[in-house]
């Protein structure tokens, strides 16, 4: 059977205004300004990610977090908006890499 698997990544600064940008257009709590310095699982949720912001107003290390959904979802609608094609029947998952975030996008045919 045919089977699709693709990788797209994105750096820490481009995952940050993707959640900024979810986040703006949900109504919820936006991250404080600043720039990600780490991402790690959540240790006593594993549907969540810890998101290390190096806040730039208070030069603070501040911690955020978020699921794994929300953080797809963001990156979905930044791969819509900048016209990188996603299949609709899609497999959509994160992993985290060293400074990086990746979309893996697998679909079995």
């Amino acid at each position: 059977m045919p089977r699709e698997d693709r990788r797209i990544f994105f750096d820490y600064e481009e995952t940050y205004k993707a959640v900024y940008s979810l986040c703006t257009q949900k109504g919820l709590p936006k991250p404080p300004a600043g720039h990600i310095m780490r991402m790690e699982p959540n240790l006593e949720n594993p549907l969540e990610l810890d998101i290390f912001l190096d806040n730039t107003r208070t030069g603070t290390l501040e911690t955020v977090k978020y699921t794994k959904d929300f953080v797809v979802a963001a990156l979905m609608i930044m791969c819509r908006t900048i016209g990188i094609p996603l299949p609709k029947g899609a497999s959509k998952t994160l992993e985290l890499q060293q400074e990086k975030v990746i979309l893996r996008v697998q679909m079995l045919r």
